[in-house]
């Protein structure tokens, strides 16, 4: 049976997220002048209730204008966080309404390149059109001229025939007209052969305009593609556009925690306020008893002179961060409102629905009969919301493949720039999805990473470029789950993905500071390439405990895996290895010690068999 443990508080998740460069902070001060760290008066520890001393008390009352002094100063180090926390949002809109402007520059670039690209196709096309007229009549005249030769010839030929026929006596007096005949039929063979070469040249000519034309029509072919690609560029950019709202509605949101926040630090504030006129009260009441005992007012005259100054520096410092937290209440709220006004401008597409959806409701009101019209006009919009929803889930799983893969060129070149620990990859050139050989940056546990293949992999018959990666050891097509409680096959739930390989199912763990991690690397050109994964990883809450396994899917053999086993100290004891599609299952091993050092499985996942075998392990 498989393990079990608690369950575990993942932060990770299935996605990585490219952060923006971080932009200039704004320094801000605040001064704050503590009391002295040696009072006048005595400090007094005992619990309550006061002394009958008076000047037990007035060391009571110190204390307490102390631990207001200090809640006051941990307000404003909160306050200054505030202050900085809001020049950052700032900083952060100003940067996505710099974005939205590029990007709005960008599309109307792209749309004014593709009205020249669709101008410089009519273009091309009026002047294909105008030479293909051209030569259609060049093509008519040069048959005319050839008829008129074959005419004139089969003229001559009668004549001369007639020639022959007649008697020899009449020979001398017709050869002058022979000799007219003879040359008008040189002249006849003349004209035709030039109107043969006229045919050729013209013939060359329609070849060359032919070439042209398919040329025009590459270009023309290249220029859609181009019109496409800058289509598809609108749409990204579309959705980059979607997600900036997104950010700016979250921005709206943490505007609205803070303005909280800083309500409940006006409230904290007034409490303390309140504290300090009940203490001044007291400190009157003391004065009035200090009064009455004249000789403990002599003696204590110079420290009550030194405490009254405190608290009027207390009050005087109070009253300025009063202010100081009025003008930035007054920041917060301009900023808000700037944010509401966005909000308000973004979502005017929005209110206009709203305003149509009150006409119909209206509508509805009024006549029954048009009840049926109207809920075919809400069906209408929900499926268009549906669409727009299913566009939008594409969008953001685009997104999230290109950050994934700028994550991954980025861990690339860290990778790069790292210096290397003892290689234990079997892969010549491996690209890291996940840790690195240089030490993993941090421990990783029950994630999974996408990888855009270049070619697409096969397996139960379904093809995909986009395929999943888990460090728990699953492989699969099209989505991707963080599964860790492995189970016998088959097993389908919604948690496993419908096209999904177990090369080594269990819960595994990636350390910091090892060469452990997953890594990937493309074998081979087209169309025999090969796509290698390999992981190098433990078993979670057990370091020393290695598993090193690789998957291979090749272009040339596809629905066919290979699973190669390199280490696993337990050999697969505590395991699911094999493979699981919609209609078909294939179990090598499941709690079984068969994954053995130099193990080869091969798994025909279109005829459902299974071959094990054993390769040589390179030291």
């Amino acid at each position: 049976m498989p393990h079990h443990r608690k369950p575990k508080n993942c932060g990770c998740q299935s996605q990585t997220i490219v952060s923006p460069p971080e932009p200039y902070l704004e320094a801000a001060t605040f001064q704050c002048t503590l009391p002295t760290e040696e009072p006048v008066i005595k400090r007094i520890t005992r619990p309550l209730p006061f002394a009958d001393n008076i000047a037990d008390n007035l060391a009571w009352a110190s204390a307490f204008i102390d631990r207001a002094a200090k809640r006051l100063h941990a307000a404003i180090d909160t306050i200054g966080n505030d202050a900085i926390e809001m020049t950052l949002l700032r900083q952060q809109l100003h940067s996505q309404v710099h974005n939205i402007g590029e990007l709005e520059s960008k599309v109307a670039g792209q749309e004014k390149v593709k009205k020249e690209l669709q101008q410089l196709l009519a273009k091309n096309r009026e002047m294909a059109l105008k030479a293909e007229k051209e030569l259609a009549n060049k093509l008519k005249n040069t048959e005319k001229a050839l008829r008129r030769s074959k005419t004139a010839e089969s003229r001559l030929k009668g004549k001369l025939d007639k020639t022959i026929l007649e008697e020899h006596e009449r020979e001398l007096r017709e050869a002058e007209h022979d000799r007219e005949d003879h040359a008008s039929l040189d002249s006849a063979h003349d004209a035709l052969e030039r109107a043969l070469q006229e045919k050729a040249a013209l013939q060359a000519e329609l070849d060359n305009t032919s070439q042209q034309l398919t040329s025009t029509r590459h270009e023309l072919s290249v220029a859609q593609e181009a019109m496409e690609t800058c289509k598809n560029n609108c749409q990204a950019k579309e959705a980059q556009i979607n997600a900036l709202t997104e950010q700016l509605a979250a921005a709206n949101r943490t505007n609205t925690e803070l303005s909280a926040s800083l309500d409940s630090t006006k409230a904290e504030l007034s409490s303390k306020e309140q504290e300090a006129a009940s203490l001044t009260e007291s400190l009157n009441q003391a004065n009035t008893n200090l009064t009455a005992a004249n000789q403990t007012i002599s003696e204590n005259n110079s420290a009550i002179s030194t405490l009254e100054a405190g608290l009027a520096g207390a009050q005087e410092e109070r009253d300025q961060k009063i202010k100081l937290l009025q003008e930035l209440q007054e920041s917060t709220q301009a900023t808000q409102k700037a944010l509401q006004d966005k909000i308000e401008e973004l979502s005017a597409h929005d209110l206009e629905d709203h305003q149509r959806i009150e006409a119909a409701n209206e509508a509805k009101r009024l006549s029954d009969e048009s009840i049926r019209d109207l809920q075919t006009k809400v069906d209408a919009a929900t499926a268009h919301d549906a669409e727009v929803q299913a566009r939008l889930q594409a969008e953001e799983e685009a997104k999230r493949v290109a950050e994934a893969e700028l994550e991954r060129v980025k861990l690339q070149l860290e990778e790069a720039n790292k210096p290397k620990l003892p290689n234990k990859v079997a892969l010549r050139n491996p690209i890291p999805i996940v840790g690195s050989l240089a030490g993993a940056a941090d421990n990783y546990d029950d994630i999974v990473y996408p990888v855009v293949c270049s070619f697409p992999v096969t397996i139960y018959g379904h093809s995909s470029t986009n395929v999943f990666v888990s460090i728990n050891g699953l492989f699969s097509l099209d989505q991707g789950n963080r599964i860790w409680t492995y189970q016998p096959l088959p097993y389908r739930t919604n948690e496993i993905p419908p096209y999904t390989l177990f090369p080594f199912w269990c819960d595994l763990f990636i350390y910091k500071d090892t060469p452990q991690g997953i890594y990937y690397e493309i074998v081979g050109e087209a169309p025999s390439r090969s796509l290698c994964i390999e992981w190098y990883v433990s078993r979670y809450q057990d370091k020393d405990q290695y598993y090193h396994f690789m998957l291979i899917l090749e272009e040339a053999r596809p629905n066919i895996v290979t699973y190669k086993y390199f280490e696993a100290l337990d050999k697969g004891a505590k395991c699911t290895i094999g493979a699981q599609g919609p209609n078909s299952v294939q179990q090598w091993s499941y709690n079984e010690a068969k994954a053995l050092p130099g193990v080869q499985v091969t798994i025909d996942t279109s005829s459902g068999s299974l071959t094990q075998s054993t390769f040589t392990l390179n030291n």
